[in-house]
């Protein structure tokens, strides 16, 4: 399983995508990959396929949506 977790440097979202991406390796045992991007987005994505997207929600994912995702 591929973890990737694509987060807005300039908004300050780094600290939020390394506390999911350690949940998520806790969960998983995978690698997680860290992307800097900008413009406020804040993207999981599982073997290159979106699984949340904060520009589609308007918000962060929920710990339960942490957990749904690490299970696929």
């Amino acid at each position: 399983m591929k973890i990737s977790i694509q987060f807005c440097e300039p908004c300050g979202y780094r600290p939020r995508a390394e506390a999911v991406g350690k949940r998520l390796r806790e969960l998983t045992g995978a690698d997680i990959e860290l992307v800097h991007g900008h413009g406020g987005v804040f993207e999981v994505t599982l073997d290159g396929a979106l699984k949340f997207s904060k520009k589609k929600t308007g918000r962060f994912p929920e710990d339960a949506e942490i957990d749904a995702l690490a299970k696929g």
